[in-house]
């Protein structure tokens, strides 16, 4: 967490600079050509990513997978980048890898992740799907029946979609 926030902190510094671009690029092109260790990479990824600078976390996950081709949070954060990015297919393909490549196949994020990238495909049934997956997986997290939630409304599901915004609100009354 501190080697997170120490990166952040850093990356706010350089961006905030005149010559940020150059800097970063510098220390982006360092960290990749580098022995860089993993950890240390996806620290740094995340820093950027966490800043909205999508392409300098893109490069820097798609690094780590040549380093690590099995490493499935690089997937599924590279992923969550291309849901950012609106290219859907792009985040359905490399989360649906990620959750295909992780030991046990019940990582809860991954499958909401997944959840939310079909259902802004327009996939509504299979994005309730993933949501009833991670929701299996982790029933206390009140997001993932809201967005369950959402996809059985659009899908006019309406006493589904009633009974998921109901188990959102018991488990997070303020929402």
């Amino acid at each position: 967490i501190k080697q997170i926030l120490k990166n952040m902190n850093q990356i706010k510094k350089i961006s905030n600079q005149s010559s940020g671009n150059i800097i970063l690029s510098e220390r982006i092109a360092s960290e990749l050509n580098g022995n860089s260790q993993i950890f240390d990479l996806v620290d740094m990824a995340i820093a950027f990513h966490k800043n909205g600078m999508l392409e300098e976390a893109s490069l820097i996950y798609e690094k780590i997978l040549i380093k690590d081709p099995g490493h499935t949070d690089a997937m599924n954060l590279l992923g969550l980048i291309a849901l950012q990015k609106k290219e859907y297919p792009q985040a359905i393909d490399l989360i649906n890898k990620a959750i295909l490549a992780s030991t046990d196949n019940n990582v809860f994020e991954f499958h909401a992740n997944l959840g939310c990238a079909l259902h802004q495909e327009g996939l509504l049934d299979e994005s309730i799907a993933s949501f009833d997956l991670a929701i299996s997986l982790s029933p206390s997290t009140a997001l993932y029946y809201t967005k369950r939630g959402l996809a059985q409304l659009e899908k006019k599901y309406f006493d589904s979609a009633i009974n998921s915004f109901d188990q959102a609100i018991k488990l997070n009354p303020q929402d």
